[in-house]
């Protein structure tokens, strides 16, 4: 039991754009430890479990079968959904011992915005807010000092430190989103996953031999939007722990059988996905100066 547990929200569309704009809350029923996150949907039924790596460790752990999730809130917008979150998900509410919260809440890409990646002497990786006091003393240095973005003779770009020999010898250039202007990324239709940088004016990219990596053929458009068009007309069943997804105007044929609707999810992390999913949480708990919990 939390404080949320009496707190059940009526599903409600916004008016703007008919999502849903969502603060739901996970509850672990074994242990009783809860997260609080923020979701927006067309489709309340998505599955969704949450982006916090600890919560994503438990469930890989207990398996959803043992989890409650419930919305709290709906809103008219984004803006709305996060400033709530932020209210709720403090220092706080994530120093907690009955939460799986580990970062605070707000839009996660104005938190990325406050913060960068840091390493110390031993080379471990970290992200902290750009005034941690420990920039200031030099116990963690940006990852970016002392490297420079740079361009190959492919129009790869990647980063290297400053006194790379392939930089010093101008084999690799500075490379600066400046110099995208004027760009396109394209790629060739019939080498897959190769993608560059050509001028607007490029003789190839104007007559199609090369197009524009965004574009996709009329055969792969036309069976995405059937695809979509597909799945929207399906819905989830289940029956003695199977799970099956079938044609909303055969549902009732399926219910008549003793289908339940609904999908009983069963998945499980590999032995080594747990291990990842497990450091990568103590290392977020390592930013926030905590020890690291148990799930």
């Amino acid at each position: 039991m939390n404080e949320f547990s009496a707190v059940i929200a009526t599903p409600r569309p916004s008016t703007i754009d008919g999502k849903y704009y969502t603060n739901y809350v996970i509850e672990n029923l074994l242990n009783g430890r809860f997260y609080y996150g923020a979701h927006e949907t067309f489709d309340l039924d998505d599955d969704y479990q949450g982006s916090g790596d600890l919560i994503k460790l438990a469930i890989a752990k207990y398996w959803w079968v043992n989890f409650r999730k419930w919305y709290v809130w709906f809103g008219e917008s984004k803006a709305e959904m996060f400033r709530l979150e932020t209210m709720v998900v403090d220092e706080e509410f994530v120093a907690r011992p009955d939460t799986y919260n580990i970062a605070l809440g707000g839009d996660v890409g104005n938190i990325a915005r406050r913060t960068m990646g840091a390493i110390d002497a031993a080379g471990k990786c970290y992200r902290v807010k750009k005034d941690d006091p420990r920039l200031v003393t030099g116990e963690l240095t940006p990852l970016t000092k002392n490297t420079v973005c740079v361009k190959d003779s492919e129009s790869k770009v990647f980063r290297v430190p400053l006194n790379d020999p392939r930089y010093i010898s101008g084999e690799l250039i500075a490379f600066s989103r400046g110099m995208m202007k004027g760009q396109v990324v394209v790629r060739d239709p019939l080498v897959i996953g190769k993608c560059f940088y050509v001028a607007i004016d490029d003789p190839r990219y104007i007559s199609g031999e090369l197009i524009h990596n965004c574009s996709g053929t009329k055969h792969t458009k036309e069976w995405i939007e059937n695809t979509r068009k597909d799945r929207s007309q399906r819905v989830w069943i289940h029956k003695n722990s199977k799970d099956r997804h079938v044609k909303e105007s055969e549902l009732q044929t399926y219910v008549l059988e003793g289908w339940v609707r609904g999908r009983v999810l069963r998945w499980k992390a590999s032995d080594e996905t747990k291990h990842r999913m497990s450091e990568a949480a103590k290392r977020r708990e390592a930013v926030r100066g905590r020890s690291p919990l148990s799930v």
